[in-house]
């Protein structure tokens, strides 16, 4: 809330000043290369969905029977925020009114969200397989009913992300200027998971407790689009421009696979661990707002 109305104090003075520099300076040249700094707050999702399969065999050394296990999906959203800074450079081409151009830059500031996926884990063992060539004996009552979990912790970031945008705008004033922008974002994300699966069996022999992690780091394309004003301060100098700026960024997805094994405890029964991967969706998107300073190369 401070940051917001800071950042539309700051829209105001800015908007002013130009203003008041319209009225007592010459129409400002808008047109060739320039470079430029940036700082803003990001305020995102990381959209994490959980799913998996899991299998295992009952039996003596040669004969097993297969042991059924039902993986339920889960899913959270949680909050990518912090402050970014960057550079960017580029293009504009004026006519009448219109500026059209191009813009790239490059944003730092890890963002970082953490948040705990819980998917249950069900399904049945056979606790006497009949030999030599099975099936599954129904005396004692088998199929042995298992209910457990997957509990996957998730660390997701966004590590440093980039724009290649181009760019129309129209001057409301001589020295004030409204656009929109869009095109290709990029950027660095990353996942890690600390995965833990344990059963409880309703009679007969267990399985003891497994847990593994996993680390996914992609370099992921997705787009963004945005809108913002850019002013110009020739009171100052005439190849200096301020901008306020907003910019919708999504980096897509990255899909994250955590491999676990639950040991049976042994006994009259043998199991076959009970293995499958906890597979984990994450989705990045990105809101900014940001202040940022231009000069000018051309003369």
């Amino acid at each position: 809330m401070k940051a917001t109305v800071a950042l539309a104090f700051g829209i105001a003075f800015l908007t002013a000043a130009t203003s008041q520099a319209s009225a007592q300076t010459a129409p400002v040249n808008w047109s060739g290369f320039y470079v430029g700094g940036n700082l803003g707050y990001g305020w995102g999702e990381a959209r994490s969905s959980q799913s998996g399969a899991a299998s295992s065999f009952s039996g003596a050394p040669t004969i097993y029977v297969p042991n059924t296990f039902t993986v339920a999906s889960a899913s959270e959203k949680t909050a990518l925020d912090g402050v970014l800074g960057g550079i960017q450079a580029g293009y504009n081409f004026s006519h009448q009114k219109w500026i059209i151009g191009a813009e790239t830059d490059l944003q730092f500031g890890r963002q970082t969200a953490n948040t705990l996926l819980v998917s249950p884990l069900n399904g049945s063992v056979c606790n006497n397989v009949i030999l030599p060539s099975g099936p599954c004996s129904v005396s004692p009552i088998t199929p042995t009913l298992v209910n457990g979990s997957i509990s996957t912790a998730l660390e997701s970031s966004i590590d440093w992300f980039g724009t290649v945008r181009g760019r129309v705008g129209y001057l409301v004033r001589d020295n004030l200027l409204v656009f929109g922008t869009g095109g290709l974002a990029y950027g660095q994300v990353n996942v890690s998971t600390a995965t833990n699966a344990a059963v409880s069996v309703s009679r007969g022999n267990g399985f003891a407790p497994g847990s593994a992690s996993a680390n996914q780091s992609k370099t992921n394309i997705g787009f963004t689009l945005g809108a913002g004003l850019q002013g110009a301060l020739p009171s100052f100098s005439p190849n200096w421009t301020w901008k306020v700026e907003y910019l919708y960024v999504d980096l897509g997805s990255v899909d994250t696979i955590t491999p676990f094994a639950l040991v049976g405890n042994g006994g009259s029964a043998y199991y076959t661990p009970i293995t499958g991967p906890a597979v984990t969706h994450t989705r990045f998107t990105e809101n900014i707002v940001r202040l940022g300073l231009n000069y000018r190369l051309a003369p």
